[in-house]
């Protein structure tokens, strides 16, 4: 039993609001903070692992759980930091998700719009999420500035092949029907961790968002297999 209380660090995807983790978080068991990033500003994922490691507390231990955009900031985070016990990517990865977003450098940032067609949210969600779940999504995208957004595109476009090993344990969440996050970028993952765990959970890519509960309930119980309990 570790005699430090266990905080559950969550880290969102790339609206960065948190407001899409709500529902989820009300699910953990134990102490929960989710990071919020800003939505302003354009920062890269130096500033944004910087930000999130001055949220910590040096007498605490963490699990960290990162959705989507948020894992190279997860991943960075270990490097320096021998207080988190354990991480759950989720729909996560590590390095450049797709080769096609090596094309993003010519966009301009004007066309990045802030509230997708309802066409395009729905299907992104996938057929688990209820109308009140897509109107919480355009919420949560509106808040954020087009540049802001097209800049976290770039920055996904940046990511290279990870070099450092990964010696705490590592599961990996899998959506059933992820259709912007590939098996590869887990499999990039899972060949950095000297202790790696897989689930799937039916849903889209916003598992966390369309199914809650379930996702909630892996998480729990890697937190009680992190802290032996």
């Amino acid at each position: 039993m570790l005699d430090k209380k266990i905080k559950i660090l969550l880290l969102p995807g790339m609206d960065g609001t948190g407001l899409l983790l709500k529902t989820f978080a009300g699910y953990l068991e134990g102490d929960v903070r989710i990071i919020r990033y800003t939505t302003e500003q354009k920062q890269s994922y130096r500033a944004l692992v910087k930000y999130v490691a001055s949220q910590l507390q040096a007498h605490a231990q963490y699990v960290v759980v990162a959705e989507s955009f948020s894992g190279p900031i997860a991943y960075d985070l270990l490097k320096t930091h021998t207080n988190i016990i354990s991480v759950v990517f989720v729909a996560s990865f590590i390095t450049r998700p797709h080769h096609g977003l090596l094309i993003t450098k010519y966009f301009p940032y004007r066309f990045m719009g802030t509230k997708f067609p309802d066409f395009v949210a729905k299907f992104l969600l996938g057929k688990l999420a209820s109308a009140a779940t897509v109107a919480h999504f355009q919420q949560a995208v509106r808040r954020v500035s087009s540049q802001v957004l097209g800049h976290r595109i770039r920055q996904m476009a940046t990511l290279t092949k990870p070099q450092a090993k990964i010696h705490i344990r590592c599961s990996y969440l899998r959506p059933s029907h992820d259709v912007l996050v590939s098996n590869e970028c887990k499999q990039v993952i899972k060949a950095q961790c000297h202790d790696f765990m897989e689930y799937r959970v039916e849903g889209s890519h916003f598992v966390l968002q369309v199914n809650p509960k379930a996702a909630a309930e892996v998480v729990n119980r890697e937190i009680r297999l992190a802290t032996g309990q």
